[in-house]
């Protein structure tokens, strides 16, 4: 059978037949994860998980053109998932971070509240995180704008804005959708989000958010916890290949900052068993048999896939 997870719903483009009014479509908080067989043609929902609300609307101008107002929100709140090797699927929950396990057979099994430093955003951080999202907003406008001009077209226009700070949670969330990965070996690797807050913006404004290509979809933060890991590490590191690579084109957006993932191995029981820290700027593509870790590492401009062997701890 196949997993899907329901898509968010979108945004109407305008009233009918031209009109300048935005509307906004009414965007669920949760969607289902549903299960299909090839073999039977029947499917049903396994399980349902948060999902963040992106906050943009679209507009027409008078010259025609559509303009899009995006609201950059630096803590999407949205649980994650992933499939386990046994067709187990596992779903971490953003607001307790703690792990649902639905089995094929549809038992459901979860564990108990996982450790995480909790961040407190008070109204004074809230307010200064606001204050900096304006400086990063203003860059990527002006940066789409720079876009289209050279481009010549005068269809669409983006501009972005910092969410209100009343929209900002409480407590940074402890996970991130879009970054829990499972092995070979029946263990869920989870990101916890990271206590830098500068590196998670900077991240999020160079690529727009996650794999949704909007502010406030999810995706990877720029930077983990620092600190050494508690039980294990991933080590070793491929060499680049020799050679001058050609000098890529000028990126519109800023380059990442230098980050340090720290994941949370948890295990089909639910328990944390180990933290693993990652070398300097990589994050993990994919797993292998026999404890083997692919590694997508950043060396400048450049993206290599690194094959490492997770060093078991004693």
């Amino acid at each position: 059978g196949g997993f899907g997870g329901g898509a968010p719903s979108g945004m109407a483009t305008g009233a009918p037949g031209g009109g300048r009014g935005n509307t906004t479509q009414a965007q669920p908080d949760s969607v289902p994860v549903v299960r299909a067989s090839f073999e039977t043609r029947k499917s049903d929902t396994l399980a349902w998980v948060k999902v963040p609300r992106s906050d943009f609307t679209m507009t027409q101008g008078d010259d025609g053109g559509m303009r899009m107002t995006a609201k950059i929100n630096p803590f999407p709140q949205g649980d994650d998932w992933a499939l386990l090797a046994d067709g187990t699927l596992a779903v971490v929950r953003v607001l307790d971070y703690h792990v649902d396990f639905f089995a094929p057979d549809g038992t459901k099994s979860s564990s108990e509240k996982l450790p995480f430093d909790w961040k407190r955003l008070t109204d004074d951080d809230k307010t200064k995180l606001v204050d900096s999202l304006k400086i990063v907003a203003k860059e990527a406008t002006d940066r789409m704008s720079a876009q289209n001009a050279q481009g010549g077209g005068r269809g669409f226009r983006a501009t972005f804005e910092p969410v209100s700070a009343d929209k900002l949670p409480d407590y940074v969330p402890p996970i991130r959708a879009g970054t829990t990965l499972a092995d070979f070996e029946g263990n869920l690797w989870i990101l916890p989000a990271t206590s830098s807050v500068a590196a998670q913006l900077a991240q999020q404004a160079a690529g727009f958010g996650g794999r949704g290509g909007f502010p406030g979809m999810g995706g990877p933060p720029g930077g983990g916890r620092g600190g050494p890991p508690a039980a294990g590490s991933a080590t070793g590191a491929g060499a680049p290949p020799t050679g001058t690579p050609p000098t890529p084109a000028a990126s519109p957006f800023p380059a990442a900052p230098a980050f340090v993932f720290v994941y949370d191995v948890v295990n089909r029981k639910g328990e944390l068993v180990e933290r693993v820290k990652l070398p300097p700027n990589r994050t993990i593509a994919g797993f292998g048999p026999g404890g083997v870790v692919y590694l997508s590492a950043r060396e400048g401009r450049n993206i290599f896939i690194e094959r490492v062997r997770r060093v078991a701890s004693n």
